[in-house]
């Protein structure tokens, strides 16, 4: 079995997906040993076929739950963790009796949790759009407190970035202390801290904030906006939309020297930029009552010509005729955008 799984784990770590005849006789072999798979041979599968963006057959999820059943009580607290990246990295929804079985594996292993499997699994939670259980959030906040001063900045992006996604309001304790735990990293590690992220991150920090209403105070974002200022060059298109998109709805005029390095990197990365990046990224300049450069909306209009085909036909209808409104006569030059 190990040898079996190996050879999959391979492909995962490379992020490449087989070829169908591989697959073929993976998949056949994997059923023919599915009753001497544990807990590190399962969680290790799904986790290289979801890194390997492999769409997992039917037949396999059948074998696979089956012996996820029979060896639950032996799987550990990272593979339990690898399990739900995995369908989080698949975006596929367990059904409740997994679920159920997973959640009493947790709780069997609360106090062997390591900080990236805390992460790792919220995450997964997040990523297939599935509300968790209310006593295991109950469980994963105790034991986030418990940890809250060893997270990694990169960490706390990504639990952030969760609890928006789940829409967890409703747990403000908890949340004011993630927060905080971020605060006290930027302020105590900022230097070596701040440099490892990553424009998602940064980005992710930001889209968080935004959605749960809140506002990053003054050592917070002024830390992020240092940050872009100085790596603006680790965000990519749909990045940069996130970052100014979530200025705007903090109602956070930018800087002018920010406002430039934007532009400037707008330029280099617009032709990589989906319609709702291009989108958020005008409507941001409304919101924060800044009228954009000539030279920004050229580009913009040709991009947005290019997503046309991509888009829902009467959204850009709709925004097209917004965005003339707004910006004026450039704009209405080029009305055969619609």
């Amino acid at each position: 079995c190990t040898g079996l799984v190996s050879t999959i784990w391979s492909f995962g770590t490379m992020r490449k997906e087989p070829d169908a005849s591989f697959l073929n006789s993976w998949y056949g072999c994997f059923s023919r040993h599915i009753q001497s798979m544990n807990g590190q041979h399962l969680s290790n599968s799904i986790w290289a076929l979801a890194r390997a963006q492999v769409e997992i057959r039917d037949v396999f999820y059948e074998d696979w739950f089956n012996a996820f059943d029979r060896e639950m009580l032996s799987t550990n607290s990272h593979e339990l963790a690898l399990i739900l990246w995995a369908f989080g990295k698949l975006k596929y929804k367990p059904d409740v009796r997994f679920l159920d079985k997973w959640y009493f594996g947790f709780e069997l292993r609360l106090a062997s949790f390591t900080n990236r499997g805390l992460v790792m699994i919220l995450w997964g939670f997040a990523s297939m759009n599935s509300i968790p259980a209310h006593q295991f959030l109950e469980q994963w906040t105790a034991c986030f407190h418990i940890h809250r001063n060893s997270f990694s900045a990169s960490d706390l992006s990504i639990v952030l970035w969760s609890c928006a996604a789940l829409k967890l309001k409703s747990h403000p304790e908890f949340l004011n202390e993630c927060i905080q735990s971020l605060i006290n990293v930027c302020q105590s590690r900022s230097s070596k801290e701040i440099a490892l992220l990553k424009g998602q991150e940064i980005s992710n920090i930001l889209w968080a904030f935004a959605k749960l209403e809140l506002i990053p105070n003054a050592s917070l974002y002024t830390t992020i906006n240092d940050y872009f200022l100085n790596d603006s060059v680790h965000f990519n298109g749909q990045e940069l939309s996130i970052v100014f998109w979530s200025l705007s709805k903090f109602e956070l005029k930018p800087s002018e020297s920010f406002l430039n390095t934007w532009y400037f990197r707008f330029e280099q990365e617009y032709e990589s930029m989906d319609y709702l990046a291009l989108t958020n990224s005008l409507e941001a300049f409304s919101k924060l009552k800044i009228q954009p450069t000539d030279h920004f909306l050229k580009l913009w209009l040709s991009a947005f010509k290019r997503e046309l085909p991509h888009a829902p036909k009467d959204f850009l209808t709709l925004y097209n005729t917004w965005a003339v409104e707004k910006f004026g006569a450039l704009v209405r030059s080029n009305r055969q955008v619609q």
